[in-house]
């Protein structure tokens, strides 16, 4: 399911900073997509994305993979909790909090199940795949965000 339209979000992090698929131009981003119901899966799910795209040595055309955390409805007044919490649970990894479901809605998403969304270089939609996910699912959307990388159309692309 690539796209012709360029995908543009706002969000904004854990640390509160804006985040928006127009910085990403240049790099091929799987957003890794999930709400309360499934964030378990969609973590590991990106975790183990980003250890195949990237290894141990990632480089400047490395995709990059950002895990996207799905809360609509979360109260202004709440939301300085919930990104404490999630700066204490995330560790190193930003992760781009998206209180207004803006991505959900974009994408047609499910509650309660992951979602890897692949962007390519121009910010395009390379893919979308939605959970749950299997086993090889991961080594699919790996390789199909390292083909982007390299410069292959997301059509000739495995995955």
């Amino acid at each position: 399911m690539a796209g012709d339209a360029v995908i543009d979000l706002v969000l904004e992090d854990q640390m509160g900073r804006r985040r928006a698929t127009a910085d990403l131009r240049g790099r091929v981003a799987v957003l890794v997509h999930g709400d309360r119901g499934c964030a378990d899966e969609a973590r590991r799910f990106g975790v183990s994305v980003n250890a195949l795209v990237n290894g141990t040595s990632p480089h400047a055309r490395s995709p990059i993979v950002i895990p996207v955390a799905s809360i609509p409805g979360v109260p202004v007044i709440l939301r300085g909790t919930v990104r404490a919490a999630v700066k204490a649970a995330a560790g190193e990894f930003v992760v781009w909090l998206d209180f207004w479901g803006r991505v959900r809605d974009r994408f047609d998403l499910a509650t309660g199940l992951p979602a890897a969304i692949i962007l390519d270089a121009t910010g395009r939609l390379g893919c979308l795949r939605r959970g749950p996910f299997a086993p090889e699912a991961v080594a699919d959307v790996a390789a199909l965000a390292r083909s982007l990388a390299a410069g292959q159309p997301a059509g000739d692309a495995p995955g």
